[in-house]
């Protein structure tokens, strides 16, 4: 109340445009030259620079174990922009515009500050990258585990997870099976393991497995028979 002009010194130095509050406490021991102390008070004040205004794009939604591509922009200010983005070890090239995320496993909230080269003010906008599902994952199941040889063995594969877009791809042990169908079936004769190798174009897993053919038994009912009418037979 007993000077007219005080000067503030902000470090580091205000460098977005804004709505700003400066808080004086009670005990702040501000005073001027003649110890008059600062009453507590709050005073709101706004900072207009010519800061970049930047936009981060809108929220996404990814499956899990997926990338996606962020798209940045900035407007005002010089118009000469150095962007940047966070967190960087999430994105294939952080200092890109629009960078492409690695593939992500959980949901995560980027950051993007840009930089006028000219006026070195800065804007910041922030982003989600939601992830959906979860881990690819696959349980391989048949209708029996064990058959005769010959009879129809009916494959299941049980996908989870992932990006939802699965590719299925069958061998067997012995050799000689092969299909690229979600539930093939098949006619082994000797006992065979079913190999399954399914990606959703971003991971690749497998399973596996084994149906015991039982040999079907040769039956041999003997030669046929005259007998008297009225009398047994073995």
């Amino acid at each position: 109340e007993y000077e007219r002009y005080y000067t503030l010194y902000f470090s580091p130095g205000i460098a977005r445009s804004g709505d700003y509050t400066l808080e004086i406490k009670s005990l702040s021991f501000i005073s001027d030259a003649c110890n008059n102390y600062a009453a507590a008070e709050v005073y709101d004040f706004e900072v207009e620079l010519d800061t970049p205004v930047a936009d981060a794009g809108d929220d996404v939604e990814v499956p899990y174990g997926t990338s996606t591509t962020l798209e940045g922009d900035a407007e005002g200010g010089s118009g000469s922009f150095i962007y940047q983005w966070e967190p960087a070890d999430l994105l294939v090239d952080p200092n890109e515009k629009n960078p492409t995320t690695v593939n992500m496993t959980a949901s995560t909230e980027f950051t993007l500050s840009v930089y006028d080269i000219e006026s070195s003010c800065e804007g910041e906008d922030k982003v989600w990258v939601n992830v959906t599902g979860g881990p690819l994952d696959v349980t391989v199941g048949a209708s029996n585990n064990e058959i005769c040889s010959g009879e129809i063995v009916n494959l299941y594969a049980y996908p989870d997870g992932g990006s939802g877009d699965y590719t299925y791809t069958w061998t067997s042990d012995p050799v000689g099976f092969e299909s690229n169908v979600q539930n093939p079936s098949d006619y082994p004769t000797t006992t065979t393991t079913y190999y399954l190798e399914i990606t959703d174009g971003f991971t690749v897993i497998n399973d596996e497995i084994t149906i015991t053919v039982h040999p079907t038994p040769s039956a041999n009912a003997g030669v046929d028979q005259t007998i008297n009418e009225g009398t047994t037979t073995t």
